[in-house]
């Protein structure tokens, strides 16, 4: 059985390169652009893994991890930021996200970051 990834970023060449290196790790992948869509992936689909970008045009990552709680169990969720401040990694932290990761990060500390959720959450 492969897992479900829900992906909510509104850079369509970040949300390409994401979605094509989960599909090729044997994730089934839902790419979003927008927070209602995720929101609306969530409501159909059982969703093992989030990584959303902080500020999506309608909702913060922050609001849509809230309302994924509140329909699934706990998610574990990465938080994509362009900028990452302390203040940010807190309220990430306080509202349930795994980690927060900058933007500029490369393939390699996503698949760490994702292989670290499978270990803790899926073995």
């Amino acid at each position: 059985m492969s897992h479900s990834i829900l992906l909510a970023e509104n850079d369509v060449g970040c949300r390409n390169r994401l979605s094509g290196l989960f599909e090729r790790h044997g994730f089934r992948t839902y790419a979003t652009s927008c927070g209602a869509e995720a929101i609306e992936v969530v409501q159909k689909v059982p969703i093992d893994v989030g990584v959303l970008e902080m500020f999506l045009p309608d909702f913060s990552a922050l609001e849509i991890l809230g309302m994924m709680r509140r329909l699934r169990a706990t998610v574990p969720t990465v938080i994509v930021v362009e900028s990452d401040s302390k203040e940010i990694r807190m309220k990430a932290m306080t509202a349930g996200a795994y980690t927060v990761i900058r933007k500029s990060f490369t393939d390699l500390v996503i698949e760490q970051t994702i292989r670290d959720i499978m270990r803790k959450f899926f073995q």
